[in-house]
């Protein structure tokens, strides 16, 4: 799991409760057999999943090219703004550049820390800043004041509960 995961299941809880908790089942199940067929095949082929996926037909290949470029670019300027904002809400400049002005100093020191300190800064950074989210996350959970019947009942008893917000259920 990762942090878009994060993102994404907090939104789910935030809108539906405990009721599509059983969905985290379904998807952790879909992610180890992925990721286990996929070593797998990269193990007994000695190729990568890209030249499996050539031998198949190369406009995949040109899909997962174009959607990796995209993808890639947002999710990059996506954490860039989103830093920019945070670090100017809790510690605004005072000019309307502030965000621009901040992404810019996180760009500036990403590329001090890779370039001058090479990676074990960089991993030494990442480090600490995953700890610090583990940590929330806890505090998190442990301030909310969970449901415990309600995390069981919708972890054994599936349901799909009405749409709520912007998305529908079935979409989240």
């Amino acid at each position: 799991m990762g942090a878009g995961d994060l993102v994404s299941n907090t939104a789910a809880g935030a809108g539906y409760g405990y009721a599509l908790i059983w969905t985290l089942a379904f998807t952790l199940v879909f992610r180890f057999v992925w990721v286990s067929v996929s070593a797998k095949y990269v193990l007994v082929t000695g190729e990568s999943l890209a030249q499996g996926y050539a031998r198949t037909s190369r406009w995949i290949v040109w899909i997962i090219l174009i959607a990796g470029i995209i993808i890639g670019h947002f999710s990059a300027m996506y954490s860039l703004l989103m830093s920019g904002t945070v670090a100017n809400i809790l510690l605004p400049l005072p000019t309307e550049w502030g965000t621009q002005i901040w992404a810019l100093v996180f760009v500036l020191m990403a590329f001090v820390m890779a370039y001058w300190g090479g990676y074990s800064v960089v991993e030494t950074f990442c480090k600490i800043l995953i700890a610090a989210m583990g940590i929330s996350l806890i505090v998190a959970a442990a301030i909310s004041k969970p449901d415990l019947v309600g995390i069981l009942r919708g972890a054994f008893i599936p349901s799909i509960p009405g749409s709520e917000g912007l998305y529908s259920a079935l979409l989240i």
